[in-house]
């Protein structure tokens, strides 16, 4: 069974809030994963769709490439991503610090705790910086049907 939900993403880097989104979509449980599936604009203004894919002990952000791609969240794998800027490609040390789930009447809130450590050509971490340590709160909502 799919519920219209309302979604609200917060970004935090370093306790400060950064970013705040929200956007409609929908939810729905398979094969005992819950997805999330809503649409955002691209630089273009574009709608693309995303999705959230909401597992027990790790979290996907599943986007368009121009987006950002995909990003998967779980304490057991850390990786690399690699950003483009104009000044080039940079890659970071992608970690994440934790998950916490809370379901509640509403719907659901997760928030994903994580670290970008920057990496050196030779592709070890930078031992000059501790990372930029950051949060994603995302909020769902149930909407009255």
């Amino acid at each position: 069974m799919q519920k219209q939900v309302q979604i609200r993403m917060l970004a935090f880097e370093d306790g400060t809030k950064t970013e705040e989104y929200h956007f409609s979509g929908r939810m729905q449980e398979k094969n005992g994963r819950c997805f999330v599936l809503y649409q955002e604009k691209d630089e273009k203004g574009e709608l693309l769709p995303s999705a959230l894919r909401i597992e027990k002990d790790r979290v996907a952000v599943l986007r368009n490439e121009s987006m950002g791609g995909h990003l998967t969240f779980d304490p057991a794998h850390p990786k690399y991503l690699r950003y483009h800027t104009p000044y080039g490609p940079v890659v970071y040390h992608f970690h994440t610090r934790g998950i916490q789930q809370k379901e509640n009447e509403l719907g659901m809130e997760l928030k994903l705790e994580y670290t970008l450590q920057p990496v050196s050509e030779e592709g070890a971490s930078d031992e000059d910086t501790s990372g930029i340590h950051r949060m994603l709160v995302i909020q769902i909502d149930t909407m009255e049907s």
